[in-house]
């Protein structure tokens, strides 16, 4: 979903997905303190709300929850 494949020897090396309440929510507070945004919040047609935030190390990760 994210666009960006997965760099084994240089940075990109997890992909961790975390369950969350309210995802815009999240990635409005994570922005605030100044992380990457790799992918805005969208509805995904299996029913989540998905977005993908960076980690200090670069690390993608994925916040999800259900389509209200």
């Amino acid at each position: 979903m994210h666009g960006r494949s997965q760099r084994p020897a240089s940075g990109h090396r997890i992909e961790l997905c975390i369950n969350v309440e309210d995802v815009d929510a999240c990635v409005a507070a994570l922005r605030g303190i100044g992380a990457p945004v790799a992918l805005e919040p969208v509805d995904q047609p299996w029913g989540e709300r998905a977005a993908y935030v960076e980690d200090p190390d670069g690390n993608l990760v994925m916040l999800v929850a259900p389509v209200a």
